[in-house]
């Protein structure tokens, strides 16, 4: 047997404009106070996760795993706890190891290809420096516009507070420098 639905509660609900910019303003609030909520919680679990681990046979454990004592902390610790479950036959351990891995090598992909994407514009930028400010195509002209580049990603990736961006462009100048 079919329902019979009532079509008056269907109508759109009809609103001032005040109404909804008060109702727009409320929601904003609160998602606001949600995304600081959860950047506090985030924040929060960050230095949990680097905190030592506590207890000898934590560590222990850790240590017979191969971890050097720097990363006897309770991320590593996690992570070994995850891996052993899914050792003894957790498949919900088993799962949440294969996705992990899987964004890993995502990040190591795209990594790669950011360097050779970073190459190829550092290598036209270069080119059409060299011949715009009609420099002599030798080292240290590259090295300087090189270092340029590098500063401006760092200054890109810091003027929109892209912390992964950052660590990429921060080691590509320190692997390029090498210091």
């Amino acid at each position: 047997m079919s329902k019979v639905y009532n079509i008056e509660n269907l109508r759109a609900r009809q609103l001032t404009s005040e109404q909804a910019a008060a109702l727009g303003k409320k929601g904003g609030a609160a998602s606001g106070a949600a995304r600081r909520r959860k950047k506090q919680l985030k924040e929060s679990l960050s230095v949990l996760l680097q905190m030592d681990v506590n207890g000898e046979k934590a560590k222990d454990e850790l240590r017979e795993m191969g971890f050097e004592d720097e990363r006897l902390n309770n991320l590593s610790y996690l992570g070994y706890s995850v891996f052993k479950r899914a050792l003894n036959g957790n498949m919900e351990a088993f799962r949440e190891i294969r996705k992990l891995s899987d964004e890993i090598e995502d990040e190591i992909e795209e990594k790669q290809n950011r360097k050779v994407d970073l190459a190829d514009r550092a290598e036209h930028i270069i080119q059409q420096y060299l011949e715009s400010a009609n420099l002599h195509n030798c080292d240290v002209c590259e090295k300087f516009v090189c270092i340029r580049l590098m500063a401006e990603e760092l200054k890109d990736a810091l003027d929109y507070d892209d912390e992964r961006k950052l660590r990429f462009a921060a080691e590509s100048m320190v692997e390029y420098l090498d210091i």
